[in-house]
């Protein structure tokens, strides 16, 4: 008798195992969304180009302008050290734009990664002595 009631009680656990795996199944991972979301970062690059592109252009704007106001000052007080921050101004100013063309040029760099666009394979059907034959008529012209 206590066997049967040992089968009970294992026959209980299973389905009570099988009932907790069912809720764990119920998670959806779905690949057509995991694509989507890969698909939304390339989009993403676009908007963080134009984002990061802005910003740059912006601080070269306010660079621009600050400068001018360094070099009023710089004239004015004839201090060297208002030439120095000048002088540092302007070369933050000639990073900045180098940054912009590098920006440029790195997207346009992650863009190409997407592989070959343009692939030719020439390919000769035939025999060895077809082969032969046509490289002695091309050599020949």
């Amino acid at each position: 008798m206590t066997d049967d009631n040992d089968l009970e009680e294992i026959k209980q656990l299973i389905e009570q195992g099988n009932e907790e795996n069912k809720e764990l199944t119920k998670i959806p991972v779905n690949a057509i969304e995991i694509v989507e979301k890969i698909k939304g970062n390339l989009n993403n690059l676009d908007q963080d180009f134009n984002y990061a592109r802005q910003n740059i252009m912006q601080m070269i704007e306010y660079g621009n302008i600050a400068t001018e106001e360094l070099l009023d000052i710089a004239r004015q007080t004839q201090h060297p050290r208002a030439f120095e921050v000048l002088s540092l101004m302007i070369k933050t100013l000639v990073d900045s734009n180098k940054r912009l063309i590098e920006v440029t040029k790195d997207k346009k760099d992650i863009e190409k990664e997407d592989g070959p666009s343009n692939v030719t394979n020439n390919l000769f059907v035939g025999s060895t002595a077809e082969l032969h034959k046509l490289l002695k008529d091309l050599k020949k012209n």
